[in-house]
């Protein structure tokens, strides 16, 4: 099996929102993980919720801005 290139989280984002501006829509992180919206979700030029609880790596694989060869290193955020 080929070794995986590693993407930052920060760089799938940009990508999928270069996708997503045609459409005039926008990928967000939510500040605190709420239950309404999970980590990440999808806003309108109106700021009209349109997506919720997406995960980056996917949504980045569906719209083909990561190629197979790729993959997200998500960083595990702190402990407090």
């Amino acid at each position: 099996m080929a070794k995986k290139i590693s993407s930052s989280i920060r760089t799938a984002i940009e990508r999928i929102n270069l996708k997503l501006a045609a459409k005039g829509q926008i990928l967000m992180a939510a500040r605190r993980t709420t239950r309404q919206f999970g980590n990440y979700y999808i806003l309108d030029l109106n700021g009209n919720v349109v997506d919720v609880d997406i995960e980056p790596q996917e949504l980045a694989r569906k719209l083909h801005v990561l190629t197979e060869k790729e993959e997200v290193q998500v960083r595990a955020k702190p402990s407090r």
